[in-house]
């Protein structure tokens, strides 16, 4: 499910609290659902983002130029599809 790692921090947080009795298991859930969205949304949204800034006229096509090629390396760096 974790296409990259930045909910996994979060993950082993909220196992932590849940199993210190600091949040409950509601709570937990409602977290976890939220880091996984959160997770697995990022790529296809930066992806989305990037290929309207190089369509469009308006912006600067540089930056997004960029963001979709570091997104290209790390992608080809993990065998993702």
């Amino acid at each position: 499910m974790f296409l990259n790692t930045r909910g996994l921090g979060e993950v082993v947080i909220l196992s932590i609290g849940r199993n210190a009795g600091i949040i409950d298991d509601q709570v937990f859930t409602a977290m976890l659902v939220t880091a996984l969205l959160a997770t697995a949304s990022v790529n296809p949204l930066i992806r989305r983002l990037a290929a309207r800034a190089t369509a469009s006229n308006n912006s600067p096509a540089l930056p997004a130029q960029a963001v979709r090629q570091a997104l290209d390396k790390i992608t080809e760096k993990h065998n993702m599809p």
